[in-house]
């Protein structure tokens, strides 16, 4: 916004042409533009050095200045939070490393076991039986970090949903499968208590913390019943066509392996396609991770795209909201519900969610980390490009880094 009150003495300085202008002017002796300005809280227009908007009486020059002081009090509390993420992803670092260790230690002293008995120096020993426990003790200990969290019959979002479990369950689990460098599920040792007829079961690993230092052992995924892929990007190639834009207000670009979208304006979105064309159904899947900004935001997929004024978007939102909505004839409008609600199974604030996107037929569903978010039903398109989108309501900056990005056919 320009300043509303750019005098020099009691001339009025024109910020079209910098002409000098008397203080009671209302359009510029040189040029011609009416001098006037919006008001930085409800947006009207103005006369140059008017002290209190005329319609919301607000104090201009306080105004201009408190939005400033809250900008700078958001980007401060933006690094803060980045710093803390940084701190925790070196925390599971020195974890990792310390697991690795002591697998390595266990390896080394049963060789040196192993040797010992075949030199003689040691003999067989005496296996005296435990009893056998009432839970089943093989495996490593994991308890739940979420409210509920959906047990599946498969590793993934796509097998059924047998039962479910709450926040501080704990069970043993004997092993897990990697989807992607982070996306991962676990599985169910059999014969624990609300086990015992059960077995090959699965849930969801980032929503769980280990009790013990074991690692799961890796098991070979069974077949996935995943359709067709049509398109996929981990955007480590820069020239894989999706849109460049540096700007101040915003940022849609690759970056740390990933892709960038971030917005420093309120009430603002921004999105990017990879230019492809998709004819009828799609189901997409991406990896979001919050790197900064408001939980207060939006962020998520588009399919369908038209053109900037036509598409569907499915988000979800760091605080725990989700909704879907069109762009139609460049109006926005959700189709979901009337406003964004909130929905269980999002990972909240600084955290990565696994973002997933059905658009078939004239049924759209939104999916995160495996839970079906939202669900509507629209026709008016049937086909075209997908996407990335993010957003702001009333603080800015929103950073979003997305990554594992997939088109599927359903």
């Amino acid at each position: 916004m320009i300043n509303p009150h750019q005098k020099k003495g009691d001339e009025i300085i024109c910020p079209e042409c910098g002409a000098a202008n008397p203080k009671e002017a209302q359009h510029c002796g040189r040029c011609g533009i009416k001098l006037e300005f919006n008001c930085p809280k409800c947006g009207v227009l103005n006369l140059y050095g008017t002290a209190y908007c005329v319609k919301c009486g607000v104090d201009i020059e306080g105004e201009i200045q408190r939005q400033q002081e809250e900008k700078q009090r958001q980007q401060e509390e933006a690094r803060r939070q980045q710093d803390e993420m940084r701190q925790r992803q070196e925390e599971e670092k020195k974890k990792r490393e310390r697991r690795t260790l002591i697998s390595i230690l266990v390896v080394i002293g049963f060789v040196i076991v192993g040797v010992l008995y075949v030199a003689g120096v040691v003999g067989t020993p005496t296996i005296t039986p435990s009893p056998t426990p009432t839970l089943a003790a093989s495996g490593v200990k994991y308890c739940v970090d979420v409210a509920n969290l959906n047990v599946r019959s498969g590793p993934g979002p796509e097998y059924p949903i047998l039962k479910g479990l709450h926040q501080d369950d704990c069970l043993y689990f004997d092993g897990q499968v990697l989807l992607g460098e982070s996306y991962y599920w676990v599985r169910i040792s059999p014969g624990q208590a609300g086990f015992t007829e059960l077995g090959g079961l699965w849930v969801f690993g980032q929503f769980l913390h280990p009790q013990d230092f074991e690692r799961l052992p890796a098991l070979t995924p069974p077949p996935r019943r995943l359709p067709p892929l049509l398109f996929s990007d981990d955007f480590s190639n820069t020239n894989s066509g999706w849109d460049r834009v540096q700007e101040t207000n915003k940022v849609s670009d690759y970056a740390n392996g990933g892709y960038r979208l971030y917005v420093d304006e309120i009430n603002y979105d921004v999105w990017a396609n990879p230019s492809k064309s998709f004819p009828g159904d799609v189901r997409v899947e991406v990896d979001a991770t919050k790197s900064g900004g408001p939980d207060d935001n939006d962020f998520g997929l588009i399919c369908r795209y038209q053109d900037q004024d036509n598409f569907y978007f499915l988000l979800i939102s760091s605080d725990g909201y989700a909704a879907i909505g069109k762009y139609e004839g460049g109006n926005q409008k959700l189709i979901s519900s009337d406003k964004m609600v909130k929905a269980e199974g999002i990972t909240l604030g600084a955290a990565t969610n696994h973002i997933r996107a059905d658009c078939v037929g004239s049924q759209l569903k939104l999916y995160a980390n495996g839970n079906l978010l939202a669900t509507a039903t629209d026709s008016s398109f049937t086909s075209g490009d997908v996407g990335l989108m993010a957003g702001t309501f009333d603080s800015p900056g929103t950073d979003i880094l997305f990554d594992n990005f997939y088109v599927y056919k359903p």
